[in-house]
């Protein structure tokens, strides 16, 4: 055998071959007939005709002998299509509404990689309707039979209008598993509508495989939904008016909604047509006030309900909401409040009406404002959260902090509070605050030291002791005075309430905890993570 890898050995090997080769063409051409000698020329253009197409066939010997001999080479076809896979993903999440293909297509790298491109069919399942004929053909017939993603956009129509777009459509209805329809332009008026334009392709034809749509309608015109049969379909995004939702999907289970200044009585019409759902997220942009009057509506029944994220509604239109809905007692709410022109009575009246039960409230800095995070009791231990952001200026000044004594008086049966927040409320605040919390059993928080010394404080009053059922302090990602916390936890001592348990950050007591450990019977050091810090 011939040793490929050594240039000594190989060019003696080829110099052989071009030798024996010299050879038969000279011995051919000196037996052949007296034609040969009439027409040399010829000869000579046959000749190199021949050296042409063997030089590129050795080339192309040659390239894939180097390619097979490097990492990339030698992966193997399952290995490729893996990476493949990834490519095109990235590619499709990026690119999904405009035209742009990759800079290098990386089918193209070497014909292996092509054929194993070519011979995995769920490398060609997403698909940008209309295309041209040739391009839809080839991904079409190269899916084979695979689910196919298909984007829709109106404004890819071209010179042949909506027609080629809805026969490519049709064809592919059956295979479709994932849909994704952007139709709006400029003007925000589009023509066909997305309502005339599955009426009049698609009409009742089957979506039999369809699970997951996603759809961006911004026209703002007073057309009906779009009615598709989707009787297997289990998620829906949507962006866009209440009017123009999709309905008679009853098979769903997840459902994305964002649009401007919805209502409580839009939200509870476009529910009330979803009865398997078990999530929800709702976002209301731009909200704008019209006064504190709602109007009636009828009960909306989700039993099967867990989790709700509404955001952002006023007070008023939240609290409307949320009567009107029927759900599961395990259901978990994440709110966002508008309350920027509202009085306070409305947003009194919605703790009181919502929340008196909850046992424990968590105050955080969130996107918007303060996060208020409220749990309430359910069937046997489970915990049910119910977070309320309310959507006004940013930051973490108590200033912005909705009044921690009147939140306190509307929560009786508070057992635990968790401040994270870096300024407190005044002392009186809190001393205020703590004592509608008699129940209070457990205090977590994370804050500045001074405003953490003013919690002592208001912990240490008297005659009348607060929180006399207080058993545990967590101030972790707190830094404190070690002198203080053990004058503290003395206090409590000699009042014949004592902290059972004391949960700080490893090196956050300024001298130690010597003096701590014979004050408290349980203490726990904890390592300070990046979490305890950015979280106040």
């Amino acid at each position: 055998m011939v040793d490929l890898f050594t240039p000594a050995s190989l060019s003696g090997e080829l110099s052989k071959l071009c030798a024996a080769f010299e050879l038969n063409a000279t011995n051919i051409i000196a037996t052949g007939d007296s034609e040969v000698c009439q027409s040399p020329e010829d000869l000579k253009d046959l000749l190199k005709q021949n050296f042409l197409q063997i030089q590129t066939r050795l080339a192309q010997v040659l390239n894939e002998r180097h390619n097979s001999c490097t990492a990339i080479g030698r992966l193997s076809d399952e290995l490729i299509v893996e990476i493949l896979r990834y490519v095109v993903n990235d590619w499709t999440a990026r690119n999904v509404h405009n035209h742009q293909r990759p800079e290098v297509s990386p089918f193209l790298v070497c014909r292996k990689w092509r054929t194993a491109a070519m011979n995995e069919r769920l490398l060609w399942n997403k698909m940008r309707i209309p295309a041209s004929l040739a391009r839809f053909a080839t991904l079409r017939d190269r899916n084979k039979n695979a689910p196919l993603e298909i984007c829709l956009n109106y404004n890819d129509f071209g010179s042949e209008g909506p027609g080629m777009m809805g026969d490519h459509l049709r064809q592919l209805v059956p295979r479709i598993s994932y849909l994704d329809i952007s139709w709006h332009e400029e003007s925000w008026e589009c023509d066909p509508t997305m309502a005339n334009f599955f009426a009049t392709y698609i009409g009742q034809q089957e979506f039999s495989c369809l699970k997951s749509l996603r759809v961006d309608d911004l026209n703002c015109g007073a057309e009906p939904p779009f009615v598709l049969n989707t009787p297997v379909l289990q998620q829906l995004m949507f962006y866009g008016r209440p009017l123009g939702m999709p309905n008679y999907m009853t098979s769903l289970v997840n459902l994305e909604w964002e649009w401007f200044n919805l209502t409580a009585a839009e939200i509870l019409d476009v529910l009330s047509g979803f009865p398997q759902l078990r999530t929800c997220v709702i976002s209301s942009e731009m909200p704008e006030f019209h006064g504190d009057e709602v109007d009636p509506h009828f009960p909306v029944q989700l039993k099967y309900l867990e989790s709700l994220t509404v955001e952002t509604l006023f007070a008023h239109e939240m609290s409307h909401l949320l009567e009107h809905l029927e759900t599961p007692s395990h259901t978990v709410f994440d709110l966002v409040i508008e309350k920027t022109l509202e009085s306070n009575d409305v947003l009194e009246r919605f703790f009181h009406d919502r929340l008196a039960l909850s046992d424990g409230l968590t105050i955080s800095p969130g996107d918007k404002g303060f996060l208020y995070a409220f749990t309430l009791p359910s069937q046997g231990s489970l915990r049910i959260p119910v977070k309320i952001e309310f959507d006004g200026p940013r930051g973490s000044d108590a200033r912005q902090l909705y009044s921690l004594p009147n939140l306190a008086s509307y929560l009786p049966n508070l057992s635990l509070i968790d401040l994270r927040i870096s300024h407190l409320p005044s002392t009186l605040d809190l001393m205020q605050a703590l004592r509608s919390s008699p129940c209070l059993i457990e205090v977590r928080v994370t804050t500045d030291t001074y405003d953490f010394e003013r919690l002592l404080t208001a912990l240490e009053n008297t005659p009348d002791i607060l929180c006399p059922l207080l058993q545990i302090l967590d101030c972790r990602g707190t830094k404190f005075s070690s002198i203080l916390m053990s004058q503290f936890l003395g206090f409590r001592q000699e009042k014949g309430v004592p902290i059972q348990e004391l949960k700080i950050s490893t090196g956050f007591a300024n001298a130690g905890t010597a003096d701590l450990i014979p004050r408290v019977p349980k203490l726990h050091e904890y390592v300070c993570n990046r979490e305890d810090i950015q979280s106040v």
